[in-house]
């Protein structure tokens, strides 16, 4: 699925909690109103592309919408919090598995702004993610990237609102055995490799190797996330501006998938299409069991 496609695929739930279109009186004349799609699938486009909003100016000369209204619109649709939303109601979707794999990712940033943190390799923010095996993420968060990522992680625990799988897979930055009892209290075994120089009694170390050797799943989802290229290189100063964007990729992240299609289908656009959906994937296992390649 291309990019437009993508941002096809998810305007539908977009537009159902967009802030109403404001009246027109139509004797004074001008211009007629853009779309709200067109502006969605050009911020879709632009978060792909991640280049500068004066080189999006100019590829937009030509296009159906020029580079200020669609920032117009964007400020509308951040101040509605309209992203942050669908990510949420995506993000409440998502079934919790039995095992989650904890990790973070850099973020370099251009210049200074809120929650960005000089490191030794440059200054830039954190994305930290707990997400299962598949690579789709449970629970996410954007920090400073100064603090170490076992304490960026208690944060993130502190202001989620879900429950966490029964066993969570980190690698050695989250070695500390009081992470660990926190993670109990929240009924989730930590399951991290101890550092060389540990002299302590091995903790929560059973079956570490078989779960370890699947930790590659979140590495999948940060490269998932760096081909947003916006995402991948912070230009924004201010956190709410760039925390927008981090919700929109990861919700197009989500749509991919598929979760949530259903759902929507079932609640907007009534049964009688979800039976005609179910009919197709009947056929289409018939056909593939004849031995035919079609794809409906």
């Amino acid at each position: 699925m291309n990019t437009l496609d993508l941002a096809k695929a998810l305007w539908p739930r977009v537009q159902q909690i967009l802030p109403s279109e404001p009246e027109r009186n139509q004797k004074l004349g001008g211009r007629p109103r853009i779309s709200d799609e067109v502006i969605f699938c050009r911020l879709v486009l632009f978060l792909r592309a991640g280049c500068a909003w004066e080189t999006f100016d100019l590829l937009s000369t030509d296009g159906p919408a020029s580079g200020r209204t669609i920032r117009r619109r964007l400020a509308l649709w951040r101040q509605a919090g309209v992203f942050e939303q669908i990510c949420v109601e995506l993000q409440v979707l998502v079934e919790m598995p039995e095992v989650g794999y904890l990790d973070a990712t850099f973020l370099r940033a251009r210049g200074g702004g809120e929650e960005i943190g000089l490191t030794k390799h440059g200054k830039g923010s954190k994305l930290q993610v707990l997400c299962r095996q598949d690579s789709i993420p449970l629970i996410f968060g954007v920090y400073s990237a100064n603090p170490a990522e076992s304490r960026t992680v208690l944060e993130m625990l502190e202001t989620t609102e879900f429950e966490l799988p029964r066993q969570t897979v980190a690698d050695r930055g989250y070695d500390s055995d009081a992470l660990r009892w926190v993670f109990a209290e929240l009924g989730s075994v930590l399951t991290v490799p101890h550092k060389s120089n540990r002299t302590r009694p091995n903790f929560n170390q059973e079956g570490l190797a078989e779960a370890y050797a699947n930790r590659w799943c979140v590495e999948r989802f940060n490269a998932w996330l760096a081909a947003w290229r916006h995402i991948a290189t912070r230009y924004e100063r201010k956190f709410s501006h760039y925390y927008t964007w981090v919700c929109l990729a990861i919700s197009l992240i989500y749509t991919r998938a598929g979760i949530g299609i259903l759902k929507f289908i079932q609640n907007h656009l009534g049964p009688a299409l979800l039976t005609t959906l179910h009919l197709f994937s009947i056929l289409e296992e018939r056909w593939t069991t004849l031995g035919f390649v079609h794809k409906f």
